[in-house]
């Protein structure tokens, strides 16, 4: 038997859009964003860290993120990120012009420092600092800006290469959900909503923007990190029940800093409560998550990047600290750690089974 005839006959890693044609032998490859406390413009850092990655696997012509992963899932800024990165299909330098625009245009405070009255009434009622319907158009531009209908749905109506979903809450029911661009297996009915509704939802968090109302019966969603302010657990279920007799092959964490643990002054004292603790939850989760799928770590296939020190003081919402965010990412990419955890992350994404994408070709796009 010839080379050739012997690559044709041995199973080998999946192409993406051959998910549901695969044997046994399949393999998986999985990523996963989030972010630490809903994120706000720290988003950059996993954007940096992701397009580093793609560098790596090919520096002549990076791949985009859709053609590498079969699943991306996130919350809040992390939710966006994978909106842009596996349903728009960008390529990470796209994505990163087009959050810094979205962050310039959004993070602009909806009341005048002046208006005390007006700020102070505000948090009283809970309202969002920032103006929804400014997100909302802003993601609307994105959207089109890709070349898709600025109310295209979320929900592919063609298997895409890659499967999306943001993370939200159903505030009547205090119910975390996920918004889907995929039918799932086991879920009986999806809610159909467009793409910027999903970004809407997943990004309404507490005292930073309103919830939105979505679908036939006005439901109410906010964001999803007050459930699962890092999905780890919800990404991996999602892979399991798309692919349940494959291995996976790479499993990405990515974080957007560890953020600090004080409170922001014009805060109500429970909303700073919520926010300290969810600041430390996305890293007790993420250990977690390794002590229940120790496998997956011994494996080689399981892989965590987050910042660790430059990010502390950084502001959800403070657009102006951008070079603060790149310069923490950088000096984090070139540490020791972070080094060979990228290099054996690009290693794990440059195997064999995916040499077509690191040699610059795309089957999955055929």
């Amino acid at each position: 038997m010839s080379e050739s005839q012997r690559r044709v006959t041995q199973p080998r890693a999946p192409r993406l859009l051959s998910l549901g044609e695969l044997s046994r032998y399949h393999v998986s490859k999985t990523l996963l964003l989030t972010e630490a406390d809903g994120g706000g413009v720290r988003g950059l850092s996993s954007l940096l860290i992701l397009q580093r990655m793609m560098e790596l696997i090919n520096p002549n012509h990076p791949p985009k993120p859709c053609e590498c992963f079969d699943l991306i899932g996130g919350t809040s800024t992390g939710g966006l990120i994978a909106v842009m990165l596996g349903r728009l299909r960008m390529h990470t330098s796209e994505a990163i012009d087009a959050y810094l625009k979205l962050s310039e245009d959004v993070f602009q405070p909806r009341r005048n420092q002046m208006d005390i009255l007006a700020r102070v009434r505000d948090r009283v009622q809970l309202r969002g600092r920032f103006d929804g319907d400014t997100l909302a158009q802003a993601v609307r531009d994105v959207v089109q800006k890709s070349g898709e209908a600025p109310e295209a749905l979320l929900m592919e109506p063609q298997e895409g290469p890659c499967k999306v979903f943001v993370c939200s809450v159903l505030q009547e029911v205090s119910q975390p959900v996920l918004l889907r661009s995929y039918h799932s297996p086991g879920v009986a009915s999806q809610l159909e909503c467009k793409i910027w509704e999903a970004c809407r939802a997943t990004s309404a968090a507490t005292s930073f923007f309103d919830p939105i109302r979505i679908g036939p019966f006005g439901q109410q969603f906010s964001d999803g990190a007050t459930g699962w302010n890092n999905p780890v657990r919800q990404v991996y279920s999602e892979a399991r029940k798309l692919w349940p007799d494959s291995k996976i092959q790479c499993l990405v964490s990515i974080g957007t800093g560890k953020p600090r643990l004080s409170a922001f002054g014009d805060d109500l004292r429970n909303i700073a409560k919520t926010l300290v603790r969810l600041a430390t939850e996305t890293e007790l989760t993420a250990e977690e998550f390794l002590l229940d799928h120790a496998d997956l770590d011994l494996a080689g296939s399981y892989f965590r990047l987050n910042v660790s020190k430059g990010l502390e003081e950084v502001g959800l919402q403070e657009y102006a600290a951008m070079s603060t965010i790149a310069s923490a990412t950088m000096a984090y990419l070139e540490s020791r750690e972070a080094f060979e955890q990228v290099t054996r992350c690009v290693h794990r994404l440059r195997a064999p089974e995916a040499k077509e994408i690191a040699n610059g070709t795309s089957p999955v796009l055929t």
